[in-house]
């Protein structure tokens, strides 16, 4: 090796970079940043010029800047693939990583020898770079870490300062911002190297160091303005993902003081995806074998025996800059216990939320790194020194194995595991390719939506990283539902919005139209070939509702039907039918306009929704978008703008919608907690849409102020509202509260704040019984708000009725103390009953309308006769069980005001036969009613009713189980007799005996075939008669016993045909038939706990009996004085619900104006409209207060939001409007700068190379 120059190392390490990428996958491109980075590189780049980004979603501002898409780009433009690109410049990553680190000891020895090139070695090719090298985009910091320290220590004492520092800035610029966390900490390790360069090896002073780090800085800020006007001006898409993402605490859960100073803690590294892949395959190295245990300890280890017993001056700058690194990587580890340092950061996160973005501690690893490749290196010159002594043999020895620990803790580059290969493919399919190109060919400028939408996306012929659209769609651009946004915080609210009613299998007839109109979608692009597991999207089967909607055509098909749609080992029947499916399917939206969200119309009064994007679509299904309204919301309004509205026309829409709520990324698709009560947060804040008052859906209970458990169900994946706190006081048995799960629940709690102190003195216990023997909540402590905690051994199998002397308390914790046994699975409580307290949840509508109108008198005035409707929407989610089981609603009028009802009943297979006999019942008034435990597959003909119906061809019927009952009620009256049929056909399993329970006595009876039926020739129905002496009872019980052994290990239901019961020779109880069209029933819904009346149109029953949602509507009017209401339905029948109160007049007949596009740009579109009506002139892109409008010279000032996009009102006539996004001029005099700091540092950098001088190079020899 040469004294000075870098090229022969820098050949060395080249051929070892592109060994360790190109044997790992050599022809295929694996998921990293971005994909649109390595397959469109040219267009990202343009992308960036412009702060805003409407070629994406619905617009919003695009905050990111990547220098490191320039070397990719030219790589392409070379004609290189984007495989071969990717591994290129993954090579390169790791070739400057290296590269810098034989440059700092360069720096520091004065030349390149044994010690640069096994530190350069080490820091290139070792256990965090194997974890850490994708994303690139954050390796990159790695890699420029040891390139900074070496402009700073040459700067410093150079006579060419200006040279050294515009090698920074070029630097820094390279960084962008794409990772500012990492780039804070590589710039971080100049304060130790400043210490060090002052007091320690008193080359400098510390005026030198301030000049010096002064010229840098100034340099800096203009390389990157860009970056920083980027990072400053999309601050709030920035913030969103802080909020969105983990926390402090869950990343560092794996970076213990060892694993971290191996070079490894990275939480993600120690996980599996949704379909158990390792995330990173080398990390198995690592954490499995105890090869890669072993010898990651061995660089760590020398580099301590270095600092201790070397006299190098620099060991002290090393050794500093591992400790302080180690210490950061390892965070708040433990989490429930973290060190002082761990303490005081997680208090600095909270105290500046900013912070946060520094919570992946991880990146931190480059001192740690720095300093060990460093010691190691020059360890092995002096171990080479003093092994001389004994013979020129010995000489070799330490450099050898210095090369052997180098590639036994890089085995992951060259053993191919570098990768992982569910990540990896090498082409876009053909079929994507064409679709693509078809829609991009298109006239106009709609947008297109993409259905499942997804957050990383999982396709089964590769995992692309992001997806493909930003690549492939310039001119349409591509609408998703995504974790990180693509348009501004209201449009893709509304996205995610339709997304959630498809995923959960809700979307109803109607909905889908006017949220794809107001999206300004002419086509929707669904995609079978994802896999939807992986993804944790919905499968192709589940978006037949989407296929089957009548606002879309089928326009075209791309790929053989079965291409890559289904797992080829899923022989399902779901599967089979979806072999049928293509891989891509283009639908075309009826009557859409093909250049998008409309730029002009004519002005009509808006209707104004309390709520969010999820009140779409409960406004479309009841009818109030058909006009082609526009929409506002009420949290975007000020008191007197509201009134305005009202008072123009505009109706009210008050929904449950827009729910206080923590959203955080989980795996592959966002998670949401449960609705929580009014200023509650969890462990981050909940999410804002407005930030008005009022504007959110929250939770309340009547008599406590907040039910909150330490956690819910099992974290790992993420919130389950399902399983939430107020489970465990719904009263209801088949919902739960459980926590715990994957994890030691001891020490887990259940708490309740009460709105007012409560003396207690008995409190029942019912924990959660799994029917798998699992295990269960044994012993728990009362906690009161003072006093000593209570400990409670609970009994097995049942309630617990905990009595003690009375005491009054703010609040109650229950905390597990113990469970019946070490397991896996979640633990918790069916019920938590507190006599003489009401905790049942209900969720409070907004009332920022009503707030607003206890100051404004006109907004009062407005609020007593504007059409106003109340839709209620029972959430059903996406867990294993609905999230909502009932309708419990509070709401507030400002006036009294009369409503007629209307809604939507859907009867299922999960609704219980408890429920549906409820209803069904209700429609009479004979008092007769039966209901089974269960039914037969949920089918809805195998109901209890039909026992009791006198027609000998319906049955009640269950799954072969004894146990399974069937609960006969009717007025009270003498029973002596009981008659039960069976019917023992094909299709059944016979049943030989039952127990009836009647009037307190139980009694055993036996069923039997008619004396001479052969089964040969047909069914022997089996059937019993049992007599009981005379009892007055108005319920009877009839318990399956024995089955016929074959039926049951078949599996055919178990049915009862007719149960007869009766007094001697009298009239059995026999049900009427229920009424048709008409007839009224009061058992599914109250107001205020009086009974409303509900009937179903002629035909309605039948179709709800045959599984289809149907509608309903109030027998009579509902007048409710002003002031608080409380709405209840009483099973998980009635999905959605409507009060109305006046009439919604028809919009104004106007003219609609014409628009010419004068000139469309990057932030920014001119255009010429004319009407003879007053309009609304919008950006059709996403609602962001940084546009502004000027019409004819005029300057209107920032815009309003209507259907979630930038508008303002233009009276009529010709005008020439202006749109311009305000913040374009200081991002383009940002660039602008950066560009002049960019020539300006090149010129300093190659002005002394130009002038054939070369800077002297600093020495300090390892003793």
């Amino acid at each position: 090796m040469t004294r000075e120059r870098l090229w022969p190392t820098g050949v060395l390490l080249g051929l070892l970079a592109l060994v360790a990428t190109f044997t790992n996958e050599p022809t295929r491109y694996v998921g990293d940043n971005r994909f649109e980075q390595y397959w469109g590189p040219v267009g990202r780049l343009l992308r960036e010029t412009s702060l805003w980004d409407g070629t994406r979603g619905l617009g919003r501002v695009g905050e990111e800047f990547w220098p490191s898409s320039y070397p990719v780009a030219l790589l392409r433009g070379l004609g290189l693939s984007a495989p071969v690109s990717e591994h290129l410049w993954h090579a390169v990553v790791l070739v400057v990583a290296g590269l810098g680190m034989v440059a700092l000891l360069r720096v520091l020895l004065g030349r390149i020898g044994p010690a640069a090139v096994v530190a350069g070695l080490l820091y290139a090719f070792n256990p965090f770079t194997a974890t850490f090298l994708l994303p690139s985009v954050l390796f990159w910091n790695y890699a420029i870490a040891p390139w900074l320290l070496v402009v700073f220590l040459s700067g410093v004492t150079s006579p060419q300062p200006w040279r050294w520092a515009a090698g920074f800035a070029l630097l820094a610029f390279s960084a962008g911002n794409a990772d500012t966390p990492g780039t804070f900490f590589a710039v971080l390790w100049l304060a130790p190297a400043a210490v060090w360069l002052v007091t320690v090896d008193r080359s400098a002073s510390w005026r030198q160091v301030a000049a010096w780090l002064a010229r840098a800085a100034i340099l800096s800020l203009l390389t990157c303005a860009a970056a920083v006007a980027k990072t400053l001006l999309g601050s709030d898409p920035l913030a969103q993902r802080l909020q969105f993402t983990e926390l402090p605490e869950r990343v560092n859960e794996t970076s213990s003081w060892a694993e971290s100073w191996r070079g490894l803690g990275f939480w993600l590294s120690y996980f599996s995806d949704a379909s158990g892949a390792s995330r990173l395959p080398g990390g198995a190295y690592y954490y499995e074998t105890a090869l890669g245990v072993l010898v990651t300890f061995v660089a760590p280890v020398a580099a301590a025996v270095v600092l201790w017993r070397s006299r190098w001056r620099a060991r002290s700058l090393f050794g500093g800059l591992a400790l302080l690194s180690l210490a950061w990587m390892v965070g708040s580890y433990p989490p429930e216990d973290p060190t002082p340092a761990g303490w005081l950061l997680l208090q600095a996160y909270d105290a500046v939320p900013g912070l946060a973005s520094l919570r992946n501690t991880y990146k931190a690893g480059s001192g740690l790194l720095m300093g060990v490749s460093a010691l190691v290196g020059v360890g092995v010159v002096l171990a080479t020194r003093r092994l001389e002594a004994r013979g020129p043999g010995w000489r070799a020895v330490p450099g050898v194995a210095a090369v052997a620990v180098v590639l036994a803790v890089s085995l992951p580059f060259w053993n191919g595991g570098l990768y992982p290969e569910r990540t990896t493919f090498t082409d876009v399919p053909t079929y994507w390719e064409q679709a693509l190109e078809h829609l991009d060919a298109r006239p106009g400028s709609g947008r297109v939506l993409v259905l499942p939408g997804t957050t990383k996306t999982a396709y089964r012929w590769g995992e692309p990283g992001d997806d493909l659209f930003d690549t492939y769609l310039r001119r349409h651009p591509n609408v998703v539902s995504n974790a990180f946004p693509l348009s501004g915080p209201e449009s893709a609210d509304l996205v995610d919005a339709l997304e959630a009613r498809i995923a959960e299998g809700s979307l109803g007839p109607g909905e889908l139209a006017p949220v794809l109109t107001a999206l300004g979608v002419d086509r929707v692009v669904v995609r079978n070939d994802l896999d939807w597991e992986a993804s944790e999207v919905a499968r192709p089967a589940d978006l037949d509702l989407v296929r089957e909607d009548g606002a879309l055509r089928l326009e075209r098909t791309f790929g053989d039907p079965g291409e890559s749609v289904t797992d080829p080992d899923d022989a399902t029947f779901t599967a089979g039918r979806e072999r049928s499916l293509p891989p891509v399917e283009v639908y075309e939206v009826v009557d859409a306009p093909s250049d998008g969200a409309p730029l002009a119309r004519a002005q009509t009064a808006p209707l104004v929704i309390s709520g969010d994007g999820h009140a779409w679509p409960l406004a479309a299904r009841a009818g109030l978008l058909e006009a082609g309204r526009p929409v506002v919301y009420s949290g975007d309004l000020t008191a007197a703008e509201l009134a305005r509205a009202l008072e123009s026309g505009s109706p009210l829409v008050v929904t449950d919608t827009n729910r206080r709520r923590l959203t955080r990324i989980r795996g592959a698709v966002p998670t949401r907690s449960h609705t929580l009560s009014e200023g509650q947060d969890l462990d981050q804040p909940a999410q804002d849409l407005f930030g008005t008052p009022g504007s959110q859906s929250v939770a309340e209970f009547p008599d406590a102020t907040a039910i909150d458990a330490s956690s819910s169900g099992t974290r790992i994946i993420g919130f389950q509202p399902w399983l939430r706190p107020a489970n465990a006081f719904d009263g209801n048995y088949t919902t739960s509260w459980l926590t715990g799960g994957l994890e030691d629940p001891i020490g887990s709690y259940l708490r309740v704040d009460f709105r007012e102190p409560q003396t207690l003195d008995r409190v029942s216990l019912l924990p959660f019984l799994p029917s798998d023997a699992g295990r269960r909540v044994t012993a728990v402590s009362l906690h009161f708000s003072d006093g000593d905690p209570l400990s409670v051994r609970l009994d097995d199998g049942g309630t617990t009725d905990v009595r003690f002397p009375a005491r009054t308390t703010e609040s109650l914790e229950i905390r597990i103390e113990d469970v019946s046994r070490a397991g896996t699975a979640a633990v918790g409580f069916r019920e938590v009953a507190i006599p003489g307290v009401d905790l049942s949840e209900v969720i409070a509508l907004p009332d920022d309308v009503v707030r607003a109108a206890g100051d404004d008198a006109a907004l009062r005035d407005a609020l007593a006769t504007v059409p106003v409707r109340y839709l209620f929407d029972r959430i059903e989610g996406v867990g294993a069980q609905d999230e909502e089981l009932v309708l419990r609603r509070a709401f507030e009028l400002v006036a009294p005001r009369t409503f007629t009802v209307a809604g939507e009943l859907d009867l299922d297979i999960a609704t219980t036969d408890l429920e549906l006999d409820r209803f069904l019942s209700g429609f009479r008034d004979d008092g007769i009613s039966a209901h089974g435990t269960t039914r037969a597959q949920g089918a809805l003909e195998n109901r209890g009713l039909h026992a009791i119906d006198g027609d000998a061809d319906t049955a009640w019927a269950a799954p072969p189980r004894e146990g399974e009952a069937l609960t006969v009620g009717f007025p009270t009256q003498v029973v002596s007799r009981v008659e039960v049929t069976s019917p023992a056909d094909a299709s059944s399993t016979p049943v030989d005996e039952v127990t009836v329970l009647v009037g307190g006595r139980e009694e055993p009876l036996e069923l039997r075939a008619e004396p001479g039926c052969d089964p040969t020739e047909r069914a022997c129905d089996r059937s019993g008669t049992l007599e009981v002496p005379p009892t007055r009872a108005d319920e009877v019980e009839i318990r399956l016993g024995g089955l016929d052994a074959a039926g049951a290990a078949a599996g055919r239901p178990a049915r009862l045909g007719e149960v007869r019961i009766s007094d001697a020779d009298g009239p059995p109880v026999q049900a009427a038939a229920t009424p048709g069209a008409g007839a009224c029933t009061e058992t599914a819904l109250t107001v205020d706990g009086r009974p409303v009346g509900i009937r179903l149109a002629a035909g309605d029953l039948d179709r709800a009996l045959a599984g289809e949602a149907v509608p309903f509507a109030g027998c009579e009017p509902v007048d409710l004085s002003a002031g608080r209401h409380r709405l209840t339905t009483a099973d998980a029948i009635v999905d959605g619900l409507t009060l109305a109160s006046g009439s919604l007049p028809a919009p104004r007949p106007a003219s609609e104006p014409a628009v010419e596009v004068v000139e469309r740009g990057a932030g920014h579109l001119r255009l010429r409209v004319e009407g003879e009506d007053p309009m609304v002139v919008s950006t059709g892109q996403s609602y962001d207060d940084g546009w502004r409008a000027v019409v004819d010279g005029e300057d209107l000032g920032p815009p309003r939001s209507v259907d979630t996009l930038s508008s303002w009102s233009l009276p009529a006539g010709t005008h020439l409007v202006d749109l311009t996004y305000a913040p374009e001029r200081t991002y383009r005099g940002a660039l602008a700068a950066t560009v002049a700091g960019l020539v300006l540092c090149v010129a300093l950098v190659l002005r002394p190379v130009l002038r054939g001088r070369t800077p002297p190079v600093a020495t300090d020899r390892p003793s």
